[in-house]
């Protein structure tokens, strides 16, 4: 095989690595739920500790196709994705 042969087949294998690449990221699924982040401190004001935190209950990100249902994404020059937050709330 020459020089031009193998450097075909590197472009190939890049090409084909990097639209799978390409389609795993665009049809990726987050989902999260039942998160609870708190911090607390004693330590600043010791005469008045505080804490503070963040409760998310789910959230959720999905690829849909041009009618916002959720799909799998072949090949579209625009990628859209929804996301559906429930039950975020912060406190003191």
């Amino acid at each position: 095989m020459d020089a031009a042969g193998l450097g075909e087949e590197e472009d190939k294998n890049g090409s084909f690595s990097s639209r799978l690449i390409t389609k795993i990221v665009d049809n990726i699924q987050l989902n999260i739920s039942n998160i609870h982040i708190r911090y607390e401190d004693g330590f600043v004001d010791e005469a008045h500790p505080f804490a503070l935190g963040i409760m998310l209950a789910s959230f959720t990100a999905v690829s849909t196709d041009g009618n916002w249902k959720a799909a799998f994404v072949e090949d579209q020059k625009r990628i859209c994705k929804k996301c559906n937050l429930k039950g975020l709330s912060l406190y003191p």
